[in-house]
């Protein structure tokens, strides 16, 4: 019988890489549009995210919207919201107006990262989003929009230096029929009351 503290169940995806790390830190992981980017590399990246969102105040169970076009930010901020215990809210980045507003504001949001373009589409909302008080914007801002001054640039969180503090994960989809975020690093359940799916971390490990 597989103990209770390696089961599955009981792990979340920044375990599940730190394993495979220890087993293979130099394998090549992932590759979007430059080199490739090692389990290592991907577990030190994830680490410093991770304490990144942290020390701008995310807390376990804080929602943060990710509206990002596939890019190596995206993988790195899976594994380091999974690290930080933040709830990663995959946004579509084609939604805009009133389809973008609903879907931040029926998540609860309390930041956002986004790409330029998405950064275009979310600010003309953010008088109608309260809960919405972190923007991170990886690459340039967008040509003649207008960027927060609150706006934190992506690269503050890839160079943070602060230790991670480690509290377990949580993850939210948007859709389906009720919402259930798993506490995977602490066993624990927590179900909520809106619209979303159960997701468990060892099916997001390839």
């Amino acid at each position: 019988m597989t103990p209770a503290s390696t089961a599955p169940s009981a792990r979340v995806l920044g375990d599940l890489l730190r394993e495979q790390v220890e087993a293979a830190p130099d394998r090549e992981f992932v590759q979007c549009d430059g080199d490739w980017m090692t389990l290592g590399e991907l577990d030190r990246a994830s680490d410093r995210v991770a304490a990144g969102l942290q020390q701008l105040g995310l807390r376990k169970g804080d929602r943060l919207a990710l509206m990002l076009p596939n890019q190596i930010e995206y993988v790195v901020l899976i594994y380091a919201c999974a690290k930080a215990g933040v709830v990663q809210v995959p946004i579509n980045t084609y939604l805009r107006g009133e389809f973008l507003r609903h879907q931040l504001a029926q998540s609860q949001a309390v930041g956002i990262v986004a790409d330029g373009l998405g950064l275009r589409q979310t600010v003309p909302l953010l008088g109608e989003l309260p809960d919405l008080r972190r923007i991170i914007l990886v690459g340039d801002p967008p040509d003649g929009g207008d960027t927060p001054a609150t706006t934190i640039d992506y690269s503050t969180l890839a160079e943070c230096q602060a230790e991670l503090d480690r509290p377990g994960a949580i993850h939210h989809v948007l859709g389906g029929r009720g919402a259930e975020h798993l506490h995977h690093g602490l066993d624990e359940r927590v179900a909520e009351r809106d619209q979303g799916s159960p997701l468990q971390h060892q099916n997001l490990w390839p």
